[in-house]
């Protein structure tokens, strides 16, 4: 059996998850692909096994003033399935601002998309996780 070495980070929204991995060395972030959100745990739990993840980061969606936003509990019963399903540990990180962010990286590099927004908020959030920002246990 192979080692698990990737870690994976998920931006849960409404109607697509986008996906972000480490390279095996658990320090290279790089963005991965979006997916459905009717599909996302299923997807998730294929991806998990392809690529021999060990843990899993998702953004918890907080407000401006630090408060929970609207969508954090819809967020955490969706961290909570994905835990039950995959058994993994589940590192929660504040995905504030991370859509803006994601905006100005794309801005900075126009041209064909090889990734959409969703997986680049992925890859932001498992930035800040490796930049060892501040977590949250799920």
């Amino acid at each position: 059996m192979q080692e698990k070495k990737c870690i994976m980070a998920v931006d849960e929204g409404r109607k697509r998850v986008g996906i972000a991995l480490t390279d095996e060395s658990g320090q290279i972030a790089f963005p991965y692909k979006t997916v459905d959100k009717i599909s996302a745990l299923q997807t998730i739990i294929s991806i998990i096994k392809e690529k021999h993840v060990k843990s899993i980061v998702i953004g918890l969606p907080f407000n401006v003033d630090g408060s929970k936003g609207f969508r954090y509990n819809e967020t955490i019963q969706f961290a909570k399935a994905l835990k039950k399903r995959s058994n993994l540990p589940i590192i929660g990180v504040d995905e504030r601002y991370s859509t803006e962010e994601a905006k100005e990286l794309m801005n900075e590099y126009p041209g064909k998309r090889v990734y959409d927004i969703d997986a680049i908020e992925a890859f932001i959030i498992l930035k800040r996780f490796l930049n060892n920002e501040k977590t949250y246990s799920i």
